[in-house]
């Protein structure tokens, strides 16, 4: 999996296109500003939740 940073233009983008895209907060309790419909896992407990993470399409991780 490569790690790569995203603009929110590029995700825009890739959105409009109709790419699968999911959303991971990794803020250690999900507070809010949350983007409706993301995947809650803390970034300490990433490697533990891995298996629940869509495998196809673009998956992007936010702390902010």
């Amino acid at each position: 999996m490569a790690k790569l940073r995203i603009t929110m233009e590029k995700v825009a983008e890739k959105m409009k296109s109709g790419e699968n895209i999911t959303f991971v907060d990794v803020r250690p309790k999900q507070t809010k500003g949350s983007i409706p419909g993301a995947m809650h896992i803390p970034a300490k407990s990433m490697d533990e939740h891995l298996d629940e993470i869509p495998k196809e399409g673009t998956v992007v991780t936010y702390c902010t």
